[in-house]
């Protein structure tokens, strides 16, 4: 008698693969069970009761379709997804999903056959009686019983939304910045191009204007708007976002090229500079070579002009040097001109720097210290 009483109590006690899970674990003890084509959970096969052994103990949205009805269960954070309560438990799955099966039918089918696979989209959630756009990515897993039958469909579901609305959020700033960028080049372009005719329109009226007087000083005043404009062509390559400073040093060399012949050596590690310490130096290299050439080591055949610079140890420092060599002798000028004043004081303010120049005999020697920034 009491052994009957004791079997009676332990086929009324749930088992004990359904312990816990909150709301849904509640509800898979209550279901009637033996009214499914699953029978009572006590018969229920190992691979079924491990399943929801898992599903009940997770916090991702799962569910579980088992048997040949595709009987569906879920766990308390699938009801997220859902947006439902315990609704759809027991039932088939066609009729617990009957709201979106259309689009996972045939992956579910194709589990049952073995094929695993994944489904990622939109999903409208109603939760307060508004529906809400989410973004879910579904995974569908066979569930293989003893001798390799495939007893049932794992489902695993992992929220997207988060990510989804960053990218497009992020997709989005990056067009805005593309389309502020755009605007930004415009009004650069624009104004280079502005910048070019008034430096033309200058040259031209300077022509005009200075055509009665002496011929040096007015050949000397365009060599100068053009060193200036060609400095302007340089920074505009980079859209005034600076300039390497070995950049700056060739262009500013140019006109005194020679084809077939190497007037210069230039050399230094690579440097970026600013677009006011480009055009400054670009100006004082220019007087440098223009002195060069009527006094030095450009007016003749032989001479030769080497440029180098260096990094100091602080990292922000740079000692430039130019030096003269194979020209006339050097004689001081009893005075100086434009070009070696800006030389010598106009880089000094512009640059923040401290500019030394050496008339030696053999050749000009021109150093200057300077900050990067």
């Amino acid at each position: 008698m009491n052994l009957h009483i004791n079997e009676k109590l332990m086929a009324a006690l749930p088992p004990d693969f359904l312990a816990g899970g909150g709301l849904m674990g509640m509800a898979m003890r209550s279901h009637d069970w033996g009214a499914t084509p699953l029978g009572a959970p006590q018969d229920w096969p190992d691979a079924l009761r491990t399943c929801l052994r898992i599903l009940l103990a997770s916090r991702q949205p799962m569910w579980l379709w088992w048997g040949p009805k595709l009987v569906s269960f879920h766990n308390d954070a699938a009801l997220r997804v859902m947006g439902a309560s315990s609704g759809g438990l027991g039932q088939p799955a066609r009729q617990a999903w009957a709201g979106v099966w259309q689009r996972f039918r045939t992956r579910v089918e194709g589990a049952m056959n073995g094929l695993a696979s994944a489904q990622a989209g939109p999903m409208a959630v109603r939760r307060d009686g508004t529906a809400e756009d989410n973004y879910y990515t579904f995974s569908f897993s066979p569930v293989p019983e003893e001798g390799g039958r495939i007893g049932g469909v794992l489902c695993v579901c992992s929220d997207d939304t988060g990510r989804v609305v960053a990218t497009r959020q992020l997709a989005l700033e990056i067009e805005h910045r593309r389309r502020v960028e755009q605007h930004q080049n415009a009004l650069l372009d624009e104004l280079n191009h502005r910048v070019k005719n008034t430096l033309a329109t200058v040259q031209a009226m300077a022509m005009q204007t200075l055509r009665g007087i002496d011929l040096q000083a007015r050949d000397a005043f365009l060599a100068r708007l053009f060193a200036l404009s060609s400095q302007h062509d340089l920074l505009t390559l980079d859209n005034w976002a600076g300039t390497s400073f070995e950049g700056v040093v060739c262009r500013a060399l140019r006109p005194w090229h020679e084809e077939g012949r190497a007037r210069f050596h230039v050399e230094g590690p690579a440097i970026h500079l600013d677009p006011k310490r480009a055009l400054a130096l670009g100006m004082g290299f220019h007087e440098l070579a223009t002195n060069a050439a009527r006094y030095g080591a450009l007016s003749n055949a032989e001479g030769l002009v080497h440029v180098t610079w260096a990094i100091l140890e602080d990292g922000k420092t740079v000692r430039l040097r130019w030096e003269e060599r194979g020209g006339p002798p050097v004689v001081r000028p009893p005075r100086k001109g434009f070009g070696l004043r800006l030389i010598e004081h106009g880089l000094g303010r512009e640059l923040s720097g401290v500019v030394a120049l050496d008339f030696a005999p053999d050749g000009l020697v021109c150093e200057w210290v300077m900050k990067l920034s």
